[in-house]
């Protein structure tokens, strides 16, 4: 959503092919095209990335709320931590070049990946909701 860096960064004279895009809502296709995610540690961000099996090295978090995020990144093997642009640039890299190491990061996403969550809450919600209505009606009745 920022324009006048995106102008100039499409204006820069990039030594490897370089496609800029602007803010998008629909980041699934994008993600699964991808070899990699390089990303802050955004809760929604990692969720999407692990459920379509994308690895991630992640360079910031909002200290305290995204701490835990970074640790469970670690220690599910799904992404590393790597802080600020050189060590950025060097988890890349490193995986670039180690595209075994990236394959275990990639299978260990795919393995702790919950792609239909919200939908077995919805379901065990109802049920809760269902049991606890029959419950009321049997009380309203008399019968418990």
């Amino acid at each position: 959503r920022n324009w006048r860096l995106h102008e100039r960064l499409q204006a820069a004279d990039w030594e490897v092919p370089t496609f800029l895009y602007g803010f998008q809502e629909h980041l699934a296709p994008m993600m699964q095209a991808a070899t990699m995610l390089v990303s802050k540690a955004g809760p929604s961000t990692i969720t999407e990335a692990v459920n379509t099996g994308l690895p991630m090295v992640l360079y910031g978090r909002i200290p305290g709320q995204e701490e835990g995020n970074v640790t469970y990144v670690e220690e599910q093997a799904v992404g590393v931590w790597a802080p600020g642009p050189i060590r950025t640039a060097q988890a890349v890299h490193h995986w670039l070049q180690h595209p075994d190491e990236l394959k275990r990061a990639a299978q260990a996403c795919l393995r702790i990946a919950r792609p239909k969550a919200a939908a077995d809450i919805a379901e065990i919600l109802d049920g809760f909701l269902q049991t606890s209505i029959q419950g009321w009606k049997l009380q309203a009745l008399g019968a418990v």
